[in-house]
């Protein structure tokens, strides 16, 4: 039997299409069969195939029309015709048109299946070539991307450059492996020009080796002298003419972040984004859409997410919900023991609302046990919260040594992800055990997220403790919507609630107004959140707004020069940009500003110097959390360990994963780099500490962020044999020789030979 490979079979004879398809099947083929030209491009306009056989001579479309018509697909396909004729003018057709082989009526089955394998034969082959060659060649841009990152600074530039220049040969009708040579020319310059203004850098001697012997390869002058052409632009030339129109083509794909996201279609992340707008805007069936659709995707941390997602979603189906929470945590846990024991955590809360109390037990103890064997301090205060809320007894020196961990000024941001949840066993332990340090961090729910604490009071359906103990803990909020509730809930049925609400006022009044945290995230797509409420995309007048918000935040305290702002954004017209940037600007102080604040807030501060956020009102952005946290060249004491590790985690996804301008692509690619750098030395500690179930976990990050990585599998593979799970490790050096010959066509190093032996000796 052969591998099954995707044929087209087009013959109008029926009895013979019957046969020719019987045959082909019963080698293990997967046949479409089609009795007509316009049937088979039909057939192949819904469908990849492998091979095409064709007759020629059919009513309506001929066999070489049809195969005509099918070239123009961006798939190659295996070809092969049959014909009862000797036709000149056919002959010359079928050569232009490059038909693989030709097989004359009548034929026997057995010289039939050989002409099909031979042409399935020589396209694998083929299919195998280019797919070496664009391998080699993404794998040269890329090391020379990653050269240009260490002779210079400021890379940035130069890399879109490059693009640029491929886009632009593009735009001139070049061919793609001529753009590439574009793109290829400049990096190799901008390099060398790297290398020259550094003083005391050096470049490796088989680079050096290599230029010299680097030719751009073209067969016409006319190409070379394009390629030249396009070169000398992104250093700096002036296009003209046609020239000039295609540069500003190809600029206009390189920095307009709404065309490319539209041209490449939306990303898992970005899908996964607008799923969890529906949520938050109540849109449940629009959510659920998005929630199933990256469920039933490949990328294995948003597919946890989309199905707790769908958990919360499907609360009023409770076994579907229970299933979907099930689902997350099997998958989480097929990637690392840290990831397994969060979703355990998100999983056990979902259940619990749903209902499964004792299975959310379960859940909650197993997050307990995995965040205290990986010393992670914030998930096990967390899950002791959980369990605390499904009726498990604590020791309160535990208790209290966790409400530390929560307490923690960094904190304070997970801590404000999780109030819709903790709010209520923490009043309940407060009624029955109160304690100072679970009323700080009442207070701190009271101040960042009110919303929880007001639903809890308004609640008619909860016992008045409950109620009466939100009410308290909100005398140390001075929000607006707190305000509200008091007055709403003076007048409440319940006389215990109505005295509380008359006299929580009083003490509120005395309360500090502190505005709710402005928190960003920018890894990934973009999200901003204030205080509970998340800020949507559509109350943005354009994509340039969000990501001018954006762009402040990269520069922290200092202010942007307004002219650096214009030339950026809306570089085009100076006139128009300085009004563009007023109205931005307006306009995002009114989207940021609390609505019914009781003073005067200004997020962005402008004066002569420029524009920028306002240093003194509480802004935490991920990205920069995770660039002071990531210090892998500070010493491994278990305090910078457990920084770095934190540093990793708040890595959800590229910088601004849909935004190609030129600040954010050099963001972009220094914050990867620094993740992997990190990763590399955290691992390195872990191995060194014998933490292997740590090691395990950031292993498969590594891979998952760079699948060359071998450091990254030698890892999964080093702790998987330490942990008593040798097959594991025998798969991962498996995967990765797989992916080596495959992309790069190397073998495994020495250090993951000596690996894999050691896993086979532990079997």
């Amino acid at each position: 039997m052969h591998d099954s490979s995707r044929i087209l079979l087009v013959e109008d004879d029926d009895a013979l299409r019957a046969d020719l398809e019987m045959v082909l099947s019963s080698e293990g083929y997967t046949v479409v069969a089609c009795a007509s030209g316009l049937d088979a491009i039909d057939q192949a306009s819904r469908a990849e195939f492998d091979m095409v056989v064709s007759d020629i001579r059919m009513p309506g479309l001929d066999g070489l029309e049809t195969l005509e018509r099918l070239q123009e697909r961006p798939r190659p396909m295996a070809t092969l015709v049959i014909t009862g004729y000797t036709d000149e003018a056919d002959s010359i057709r079928a050569v232009r048109l490059g038909v693989g082989d030709y097989i004359k009526k009548p034929f026997g089955l057995e010289e039939f299946l050989q002409a099909v394998e031979r042409q399935l034969a020589l396209h694998r082959a083929r299919v195998a070539r280019d797919v070496r060659e664009k391998n080699w060649q993404s794998l040269g841009v890329w090391s020379l991307e990653e050269l240009l990152k260490t002779v210079n600074p400021e890379p940035a530039a130069p890399l879109l450059g490059a693009r640029r220049a491929e886009l632009t040969a593009e735009e001139m009708g070049a061919t793609p492996e001529l753009s590439a040579q574009a793109r290829v020319a400049v990096l190799l310059s901008a390099c060398l020009d790297a290398r020259r203004s550094l003083e005391g850098s050096r470049l490796p001697a088989e680079f050096l080796r290599t230029q010299e012997e680097v030719r751009l390869e073209t067969s016409e002058s006319e190409d070379l002298s394009l390629l030249a052409q396009v070169a000398q632009l992104a250093r700096g030339a002036q296009p003209q003419g046609v020239l000039e129109q295609a540069w500003k083509r190809a600029g206009e794909r390189t920095s307009r972040a709404e065309s490319r996201s539209h041209d490449e279609g939306p990303s898992t992340r970005l899908l996964l984004q607008k799923a969890r707008a529906h949520e938050q805007a109540r849109q449940l069936t629009e959510a659920a859409a998005g929630f199933t659709q990256v469920a039933q995707g490949s990328e294995p941390r948003e597919r946890i997410e989309a199905l707790l997602g769908l958990a919360r979603i499907y609360r009023t189906e409770p076994d579907r919900s229970r299933q979907f929470a099930l689902d997350a945590v099997v998958a989480a846990e097929a990637l690392g023991p840290l990831l397994g024991g969060a979703t355990c955590l998100q999983a056990g809360i979902q259940l619990s609302r749903v209902g499964f109390r004792e299975e959310a037990r379960k859940a909650f103890e197993r997050a307990h046990r995995i965040a205290r064997e990986l010393r992670h301090g914030l998930l096990e205060a967390q899950a002791a919260l959980a369990l605390v809320g499904v009726g498990v007894s604590i020791p309160p020196a535990e208790l209290e040594r966790c409400w530390q961990e929560l307490l923690r000024p960094e904190n304070r941001f997970d801590w404000a992800d999780s109030a819709w949840w903790a709010a209520s066993p923490l009043l309940r332990l407060q009624i029955t055990a109160p304690t100072p340090s679970q009323d700080r961090l009442l207070t701190l729910i009271a101040r960042d997220s009110p919303t929880t604490l007001i639903r809890i009071a308004s609640d008619s359906n909860s016992e008045a403790p409950l109620r009466i103990g939100a009410l308290s803990a909100l005398a140390h909020s001075a929000h607006p919507s707190a305000t509200e509730a008091f007055r709403q809930l003076s007048a409440d049925p319940d006389p215990a609630v109505r005295q509380a609400a008359n006299r929580t006022p009083a003490a509120a009044a005395a309360a500090v107004a502190t505005p709710p945290i402005l928190r960003v995230y920018t890894l990934g797509a973009l999200e901003i959140y204030r205080g509970e409420e998340r800020i949507s995309d559509s109350v943005f007048r354009s994509w340039k707004q969000r990501y001018l918000f954006a762009r402040l935040l990269l520069s922290g305290e200092r202010a942007v020069a307004s002219d650096r702002l214009v030339d950026e954004f809306w570089p085009d017209d100076a006139e128009k940009g300085r009004n563009s940037l007023n109205v931005g600007i307006s306009h995002l102080r009114k989207l940021l500003r609390p609505p019914n604040w009781p003073k005067e807030l200004e997020y962005v501060l402008r004066d002569s110097g420029g524009v920028r956020l306002n240093p003194e009102l509480p802004i935490w952005e991920d990205c920069s959390e995770l660039v002071r946290l990531a210090t892998p060249d500070a010493e491994p004491t278990d305090p910078n360990i457990t920084q770095w590790e934190r540093a990793v985690d708040l890595y959800r996804g590229p910088y601004l994963d849909s935004c190609y301008m030129e600040w954010a692509v050099h963001r972009r690619s220094e914050v990867e780099a620094l993740v992997q750098r990190t990763l590399r030395r955290l691992l390195d500690v872990l191995f060194e500490k014998n933490r292997y179930a740590e090691m395990l976990e950031y292993g498969n990050r590594l891979v998952l962020l760079d699948g060359w990585s071998q450091d990254g599998h030698l890892a999964v593979m080093r702790a998987n044999t330490a942990l008593g799970r040798p097959e594991a490790a025998i798969r991962q050096f498996e995967t990765c020789k797989k992916i080596l010959m495959r992309e790069l066509q190397a073998e495994p190093s020495i250090a993951m030979l000596e690996a894999y032996q050691r896993a086979r000796l532990a079997m």
